[in-house]
């Protein structure tokens, strides 16, 4: 066991046949019969034929596989990098459009207001009375303000 060792170590895995395996596992039926004795006591040992090239080609397949399988992660995570981006612009062009939208939405409310405190004067020749327009305006500001703390849980 220790010339087969040796064999593999100084990187020459044959024997005098060309047999690699003989080498590496001296059970196979190619072995001369100088490995005789050590067939009967490798026999309580499974028996397993590997050899340079077939680890080796091993290796270099599970390498291959494991460099695909990580440049599709690669791709998969810049694809989905680029659709988050995507959905996070979407989302802050939909916030200014909402907050545009609210602002407009104030200024046609105060503007409201003053078109009907204009149309009281010319029609009563009086302005509002206060308390109906301090009752008004709270009112306008509670549902606003109620509105907006619901917009941002959303």
């Amino acid at each position: 066991m220790e010339r087969s060792e040796d064999v593999l170590l100084s990187g020459g895995g044959m024997n005098t046949n060309g047999d690699v395996n003989a080498v590496i596992n001296p059970n196979t039926p190619s072995s001369n019969s100088s490995n005789s004795t050590q067939s009967n006591n490798a026999s309580d040992r499974p028996n397993t034929s590997y050899s340079m090239p077939g680890i080796l080609h091993f290796l270099q397949h599970e390498w291959n596989r494991f460099e695909f399988e990580r440049q599709q992660w690669e791709l998969d995570r810049a694809e989905l990098m680029t659709k988050i981006s995507f959905l996070q612009g979407e989302r802050r062009g939909q916030e200014n459009l909402k907050n545009n939208l609210l602002r407009r939405i104030k200024m046609l409310e105060v503007a409201l207001r003053q078109e009907r405190i204009k149309f009281h004067k010319l029609k009563f020749g009086s302005d509002l009375s206060p308390f109906n327009n301090a009752q008004a305006d709270s009112k306008n500001n509670a549902s606003s303000t109620s509105n907006d703390n619901e917009l941002e849980l959303k």
